[in-house]
């Protein structure tokens, strides 16, 4: 269930997608008592379920998901919860939370010396600074990210050529890097809507921000 629902932000528009079948079937199975699997699996429905289930469900995922994760002291389920979380709270309103929460993920990556959780975290951090203003810090940030050697970089990439465009007001170089990204993630996905759904958001964002 973990392998078939694949990593990163990861959500179609598919209720009858096979991974999220897979997760709930996995959670039915697995002993209810508290464990690093559990907690994983938790995790990664809510990510996987995000644009599919109530917001209330996938907190509860969530919440759940780091409460077992703590009380197991798994380091990978709390990582991996964080990075679901991150996903899944993008409030523009909740930029002191959102940074807690990706620095309590950076810190846990350079403990572990993972380049994955590392770079997930620097892209949301990247976010955060973004949408603070912090234009050149963002960039730093998703220059940082994509070039570590994690499939998380090639979002990384795109999100740096799209915002470096965006802030010069080069909307064709926007939507231009939106589309290279949208293809090179594409073979990364489990579920093909997901890439398109990215894809349809990243523009709508950027048409906005361009005033269109």
């Amino acid at each position: 269930a973990l392998a078939a629902s694949g990593d990163g932000w990861q959500s179609g528009l598919d209720s009858s997608t096979p991974a999220l079948t897979l997760l709930d079937e996995a959670l039915a199975a697995v002993p209810t008592a508290p464990s690093g699997l559990r907690a994983r699996l938790l995790a990664r429905r809510a990510v996987a379920a995000s644009h599919l289930r109530p917001a209330a469900d996938l907190v509860a995922d969530l919440d759940e998901a780091a409460a077992i994760a703590g009380a197991t002291g798994d380091g990978t389920a709390v990582a991996e919860g964080l990075v679901a979380r991150l996903h899944l709270d993008q409030d523009p309103l909740a930029r002191d939370r959102r940074t807690a929460t990706a620095s309590r993920l950076l810190a846990r990556a350079e403990e572990a010396g993972d380049e994955g959780w590392a770079a997930s975290a620097e892209v949301a951090l990247a976010g955060v600074a973004a949408q603070g203003g912090d234009v050149d810090g963002a960039l730093g940030l998703l220059e940082r990210a994509g070039r570590r050697p994690t499939r998380v970089a090639t979002a990384a990439r795109g999100g740096h050529d799209r915002l470096e465009a965006t802030a010069r007001r080069d909307l064709a170089g926007a939507l231009a890097a939106i589309d290279a990204t949208s293809e090179a993630i594409r073979p990364l996905m489990t579920d093909p809507s997901a890439a398109a759904l990215t894809r349809w958001a990243q523009r709508g964002v950027v048409l906005l921000a361009h005033d269109r």
